[in-house]
């Protein structure tokens, strides 16, 4: 049923109608100047007193008169390569399954990849711990048996061993029996260099060579072969517990290539470990690791700097179940008079307020440094705010969330949370950077950052130095530890202080180098405009030259089409001429026939 709403008054219901059918229009009366101003100024305060509670406020804030000039760079270039390089439309029709390695070929040619590259990020990968054994004189492998078949290669029981020493003499090809030999003799050194050089996919034993339905086998030797090889069997070794019981032997070479090259290359500070258990193992075999982890901490007190376990964590024990065994622990370092401290995963979980989801709650009682991933703490404001205040820092790593689907998109990760709240956040490398992803080292972390959180380059800086604040570079009591971190570079007791300084230096450094690289076309906003015009056109000479194609195209589409239709109807009036000629030649045989049968009628 309809309702129809009528006014009691007929002169008010006409008065009604004649507004609503005239087309006159109504004028609208706007705010006065004064009014939109205070309402601007009003605006622009809110949105920097919103700022001034970010993570990163006080170190943008800081940015000495080369580092603005640098981060205004950055942010025309990134302005650049949304306009022309990774356009709106493009970025939509990527599906999400993708994720950011869908256009890493693309990022890998772009200003911005270069610059985070150069961005002094306190960090080392593998490969260049490899390349450094392979570069440096005096650096010696050796094996447990012969590494002469690809079961040897691969077999994870027999022991690695990498020595640093000046005393042995310089060995040939010819002097030496390597790893890779037959007759090679156990634990025997053999210089990296030469076991790199004559290294080989295939030993006489393999018969993958006569295959030459396997391309590449036969090909894989020397050096890049031998580093690749050399990765995998590194990362092999899940666990810190195998170098103690049947992996790499000893504590491995990547302290032994550190402790040397640090004093040649004066920015190489040194390695420190995290000794990692797996979250799924039993209370004897976390005890087992642990006393593993002390014993090598006696042996090698600046080598160990912490503990944690590992794993997925739906898939193994809570920290809450390992509680008691994570207790003992403390209290055997205290015993020992070993500073071991917690870095504990914790937060790598979709849900909210299941078991699992507890352990971030677990990781402040049992008193965390730092935690790894922190993905789901920004469900939690209550612990947001502890973790904030006992200064214990979020280790992200977005590529392994996007490339594991944890999130959608860049931009939909959770560490711009935490830094607008002012939790502690860094940029790490995970899994995936060790299981050989191309480009998926940290600085793609920080393109992903740059691209998708919508940072300045100051943001990225602060990201970097919360690497090297939250670095624990030497054994610290807490007391020592949390005041290390809020002093920062102004510290001038222990190493903390020293390194940040080392740090400003290197990010000065950086940003000069931005300015001296990228000022001629993005430092100053007249030559900009200029690139942007000259871009501009070119991309409108080059829609154009598309558009211009497109119709070619067309037309000879549309040209075939019309030439197809007129072969078509010829086809057709040749078939019809032919019908009705045979129609024509059937009706002459039928009339041909009846006329004799007439004339043979007649004729009797």
């Amino acid at each position: 049923m309809r309702t129809t709403c009528i006014a009691e008054d007929k002169e008010e219901q006409a008065h009604w109608n004649d507004i609503t059918q005239s087309t006159t229009e109504i004028p609208i009366t706007m705010a006065s100047p004064a009014r939109l101003e205070e309402f601007a100024n009003n605006r622009a305060k809110l949105v920097a007193d919103e700022k001034e509670y970010r993570g990163d406020h006080e170190f943008v804030k800081s940015l000495t008169p080369t580092a603005q000039a640098a981060s205004k760079i950055v942010s025309r270039i990134q302005d650049f390569n949304r306009r022309f390089l990774f356009d709106t439309g493009r970025m939509k029709q990527m599906p999400p399954e993708f994720g950011f390695l869908f256009i890493k070929e693309d990022i890998a040619g772009t200003a911005i990849f270069e610059i985070v590259k150069k961005l002094p990020k306190a960090c080392a990968s593998i490969d260049f711990i490899i390349d450094k054994m392979m570069e440096t004189p005096g650096m010696y492998i050796s094996a447990t048996r012969p590494l002469d078949s690809p079961w040897a290669q691969k077999e994870k029981k027999i022991k690695l061993k990498f020595v640093y020493s000046t005393a042995q003499p310089r060995l040939t090809r010819s002097a030496v029996k390597t790893m890779w030999d037959t007759d090679y003799e156990p634990e025997s050194l053999v210089p990296v260099s030469l076991a790199a050089s004559t290294y080989s996919t295939y030993g006489p034993t393999d018969k993958d060579w006569q295959n030459p339905s396997r391309p590449g086998v036969h090909h894989q030797s020397g050096k890049t072969a031998f580093a690749t090889w050399l990765r995998s069997r590194l990362i092999a070794q899940r666990a810190q517990r195998s170098i103690v019981s049947g992996g790499m032997g000893d504590t491995g070479g990547e302290r032994k290539v550190c402790k040397h090259d640090e004093k040649k290359r004066e920015r190489m500070v040194g390695l420190r470990n995290i000794w990692t258990g797996l979250r799924y193992w039993k209370d004897e075999d976390i005890k087992a690791d642990m006393e593993n982890c002390m014993r090598v901490k006696e042996i090698y007190p600046d080598l160990i700097s912490g503990y944690d376990i590992v794993g997925q964590e739906e898939l193994g024990r809570t920290l809450e179940d390992v509680t008691p065994i994570m207790l003992w622990f403390k209290k055997q370092c205290e015993l020992r008079n070993l500073k071991i401290s917690f870095f504990l995963h914790a937060g790598e979980r979709l849900g909210d307020g299941d078991v699992n989801d507890d352990n971030l709650c677990d990781a402040i009682l049992l008193g965390a440094r730092r935690i790894s991933h922190g993905y789901s703490l920004p469900k939690h404001p209550l612990l947001e705010e502890l973790y904030q205040k006992h200064r214990i820092m979020v280790e992200s790593c977005p590529m392994s969330n996007d490339s594991l689907r944890t999130i959608r998109s860049a931009s939909a990760h959770t560490v711009p949370m935490l830094l607008a709240k002012g939790v502690g956040a860094s940029l790490n490398c995970h899994d995936l950077q060790l299981l050989g992803q191309e480009m998926s080292g940290v600085s793609m972390k920080f393109f992903m950052a740059i691209w998708g959180w919508n940072l300045s380059l100051g943001g990225l800086g602060h990201l970097a130095q919360n690497s090297v604040r939250w670095s624990q570079f030497e054994d610290q009591n807490d007391e020592d530890w949390q005041l290390g971190i809020q002093e920062g570079e102004s510290s001038q007791d222990g190493l903390k202080g020293k390194r940040m300084r080392e740090w400003k230096n290197s990010w000065e450094e950086f940003c000069a180098w931005i300015v001296e690289s990228y000022d001629k076309s993005f430092g100053n906003e007249a030559a900009y405009q200029t690139l942007l015009k000259e871009r501009e056109d070119l991309k409108k000479k080059q829609k154009e030259e598309e558009e211009r194609e497109e119709r070619e195209w067309l037309e000879k589409v549309d040209e075939l089409a019309k030439n197809r239709t007129e072969r078509r109807a010829e086809v057709r009036e040749k078939e019809r001429r032919r019908r009705k000629v045979l129609q024509r030649a059937k009706e002459l045989i039928a009339e041909e026939k009846l006329q004799k049968n007439l004339d043979k009628d007649q004729k009797q």
